[in-house]
């Protein structure tokens, strides 16, 4: 028996129809639709607004499902962005947890917008009388796609980052994360030296990916990446169970 899991950065229900020049034409149904395909026991999605959670839930007819509010969208008045997460599995001790702000700034379509805050999801299912803990995660704020390695700022989140995830990891640990960076293998090398197993975020074509870490005494297979009309593909993995 595997654990079949996908992770996928949903950009707010957002797709293209301009072959990927823009995505600009809200259609969440379309990822309902790719989702329900699949049939996945566990589901991971970054960038959503908090009133999709309960809808996407419900369409796929999943029991379980939890979220976490980071901060106010930049993108509508009065929702809220957030990750979330959907399960066969009941889910347990839930534990939302906040990395420090860094406060930057820049500009989005003319408009001056500040970092949101970011963390993490910190939970619990059992599978087969074992306990497994589950994470995900939004890493970077504004995409920092022009970091230096160097900078005491980002020196300062980076610790905050390893601290928080890894004083609450236990043995069998699944953690999926949307990095906002280009080389994880350099910025989050600790985590692949010390204390799991990778998979590193590979971009297809067009789209952006999420990366994936698991404990190192647990097992993966079937590793596939899939093109989607969203600005992040879709990464498909299973956990082996014995």
């Amino acid at each position: 028996m595997n654990l079949k899991t996908w992770t996928w950065n949903i950009l707010w229900g957002f797709i293209s129809d301009d072959n990927y020049k823009s995505f600009q034409k809200f259609d969440i149904d379309y990822y309902v639709w790719i989702l329900k395909k699949a049939n996945l026991d566990l589901i991971f999605l970054q960038e959503a607004h908090l009133n999709q959670t309960k809808y996407i839930a419900d369409k796929l007819s999943y029991k379980y499902y939890t979220d976490f509010e980071l901060s106010p969208s930049h993108l509508k008045k009065w929702e809220k962005l957030c990750l979330w997460i959907i399960s066969k599995y009941k889910i347990e001790n839930i534990e939302n947890i906040f990395f420090i702000n860094l406060n930057l700034k820049c500009n989005y379509k003319w408009n001056e917008i500040y970092s949101h805050d970011k963390g993490f999801i910190k939970w619990e299912i059992f599978v087969w009388n074992t306990k497994f803990q589950i994470l995900c995660s939004h890493f970077l704020p504004l995409h920092i796609f022009w970091i230096d390695y160097n900078n005491s700022l980002i020196k300062n989140y980076k610790k905050d980052i390893i601290e928080k995830i890894f004083n609450n990891s236990l043995e069998n640990t699944i953690f999926w994360v949307d990095t906002n960076v280009e080389d994880e293998e350099k910025y989050f090398s600790e985590f692949r030296k010390n204390w799991y197993k990778n998979i590193f975020n590979k971009n297809h074509k067009w789209n952006a990916s999420d990366i994936i870490f698991i404990s190192n005494k647990l097992n993966f297979e079937n590793i596939k990446i899939y093109e989607s009309l969203g600005d992040h593909c879709l990464r498909s993995w299973e956990v082996v169970l014995d």
